[in-house]
């Protein structure tokens, strides 16, 4: 007999998959470009096997990431030469028209004109991004002309790579609306970094030839971070703000910056760290607006710095009569002016 409701057994339920395909691969390309995006150049490149939608697919991503450590790491480079022959052969079929980014980092030691013509391939889709490292420690890679390709760049990453024909010189028209320009162990050839539009710039380990100073000429510049062998002259600037930094070093740095500023009017120091030593001043002065007239140990040539403003907060009172009684020997037609947090 069935067994029935009446019996006591309760109803079955039964539950049905539909299988509705690969979804996926149903995506939009851009989607997928930016999945693609995500993954290193050999394995975007690998999706082709994945079914028809995906064949092509990776000849149109407009992010190459081109890293031969990673395709080492896995395997893909055991006799040698494979490193070359993907780069190439992926370089000849990618048809994008531009670029988001084009990443090369290269690990060994390769013939300049193999590396020459890979750069160039890749500067030729108008990247909005380009990172270059060379971790071959080898030598130097030239970066090439960049021609036109350089129009859509707003942000340029170089590592161990030589910088010539002047190309910081010339960054206005080679690189019209650049942005972020990060510098780690270049050199350059010409002492002078100039751009109408940099906002940001980051200088690390970078040497120019013959030990030149570095000139730095960039209007639009609100971000300067690194270090350099040589410290270069700010000569258009005329607004310094230091926001928590480490001036303990008995102000050797903000004196690097004020002699190297021979234009600037107005220096702000918010909340920085003082050196330790000037603690012992009475705390019970408080000017609100003064004029520094004193004698002071370093010596600084800022002749048109007009305000300083200096933000402190309640632990950094004995600290900061210190530094107003130590430092602007020189600066005496400079009017500070105190807040307190």
């Amino acid at each position: 007999m069935a067994p029935t409701r009446a019996m006591g057994c309760s109803r079955r339920i039964h539950v049905v998959v539909i299988d509705t395909g690969d979804r996926l691969s149903s995506l939009p390309d851009d989607i997928l470009h930016t999945i693609m995006s995500f993954l290193p150049a050999w394995q975007a490149v690998q999706t082709c096997v994945l079914s028809r939608r995906w064949e092509c697919l990776w000849c149109s991503m407009p992010c190459l990431n081109i890293d031969q450590q990673e395709f080492e790491d896995c395997g893909r480079d055991r006799e040698g030469g494979g490193f070359e022959e993907f780069v190439n052969n992926m370089l000849m079929f990618h048809s994008a028209p531009s670029l988001d980014m084009f990443k090369f980092h290269v690990t060994h030691n390769y013939d300049y004109k193999v590396v020459d013509r890979w750069i160039r391939r890749g500067i030729k889709c108008c990247p909005a991004v380009v990172d270059i490292c060379n971790s071959s420690n080898a030598h130097m890679y030239e970066l090439p002309n960049l021609g036109s390709g350089a129009r859509r760049l707003k942000k340029l990453h170089l590592v161990v790579i030589a910088l010539v024909k002047g190309f910081t010189q010339h960054l206005p028209s080679a690189c019209p609306v650049l942005e972020d320009l990060e510098l780690d162990k270049c050199c350059l050839d010409h002492p002078e970094i100039t751009s109408l539009s940099l906002k940001n710039l980051i200088l690390i380990d970078c040497t120019t030839y013959c030990g030149k100073v570095l000139t730095i000429t960039t209007p639009a510049l609100s971000v300067l971070h690194g270090v350099l062998d040589i410290f270069p002259t700010f000569y258009n600037l005329r607004t310094l703000l230091f926001n928590g930094c480490d001036l303990s070093d008995d102000f050797q740095i903000l004196g690097c910056f004020l002699n190297n500023a021979p234009r600037l009017e107005k220096l702000t120091l918010q909340y920085c760290k003082l050196p330790e030593g000037s603690r012992k001043r009475n705390r019970t002065e408080n000017p609100k607006r003064i004029t520094i007239k004193c004698q002071d140990t370093l010596t600084l040539r800022c002749p048109n710095l007009k305000l300083t403003e200096i933000m402190y907060g309640e632990d950094d009172v004995h600290q900061l009569f210190g530094l107003l009684s130590g430092i602007w020997r020189n600066l005496q037609k400079t009017t500070i002016v105190l807040t307190k947090a």
